[in-house]
């Protein structure tokens, strides 16, 4: 498994369930971000201070990786209503029954209650469907206090909540629960959450 900790990459072997079996293995003295596997299993990429680098998961071979990209947000023009039969908004305990989601360009402007489309609006009829957010999060904070050893840091990293609830179980196993280490060092877990309708959406 390949993470930031400490503002540095750092990999650690983990079993099939996504455990660590071994302390981690700092790779970088710079500071990285969004590490991301190669296709050989044995390159990770990453981000650093605006570059985009490669290295190695022995910490060999590290260099910058060139590129000329340069990419716009498409807009789209007009008006879309969505007309769905149940909104959830990732916020309330409340499914809205036949509502419009009113999106101007990108953007949600409105939800309001059903009504017929204007004119020249483009129109969306999920009226036996479900809309809610996608539920996706790519930024995820674990975060252990005052712990011990290389394991017992601040995690900060682009995992998947696979690996993370892996790492939570790796923790468990090491304190468990009533034991000196999980009163001492106790850990709790932040995970940064989009609940709202500004991002992605996905339709049931």
């Amino acid at each position: 498994m390949a993470f930031i900790m400490n503002s540095t990459l750092h990999v650690v072997p983990v079993d099939p369930t996504g455990v660590p079996t071994e302390s981690p293995v700092q790779l970088t003295e710079h500071a990285a971000d969004m590490p991301s596997w190669g296709g050989d299993s044995r390159t990770i990429l990453y981000v650093s201070n605006g570059k985009l680098r490669t290295i190695q998961v022995d910490g060999t071979g590290g260099k910058n990786i060139p590129f000329d990209l340069t990419w716009k947000q498409a807009v789209p023009k007009g008006r879309t209503i969505i007309h769905a039969g149940g909104l959830w908004d990732g916020i309330s305990p409340t499914i809205y029954e036949n509502v419009d989601i009113v999106i101007v360009g990108n953007r949600i402007k409105e939800v309001r209650p059903h009504q017929a489309p204007a004119r020249g609006d483009s129109f969306v009829d999920a009226s036996n469907l479900t809309v809610m957010p996608g539920l996706w999060d790519p930024h995820v904070h674990p975060r252990l206090k005052d712990a011990m050893g290389p394991l017992m840091a601040i995690l900060a990293g682009v995992w998947d909540h696979i690996g993370y609830f892996g790492w939570q179980r790796s923790l468990s196993h090491r304190f468990p629960q009533g034991s000196a280490g999980s009163q001492e060092h106790g850990w709790a877990t932040t995970i940064q959450r989009r609940t709202d309708l500004r991002g992605s959406a996905c339709v049931l």
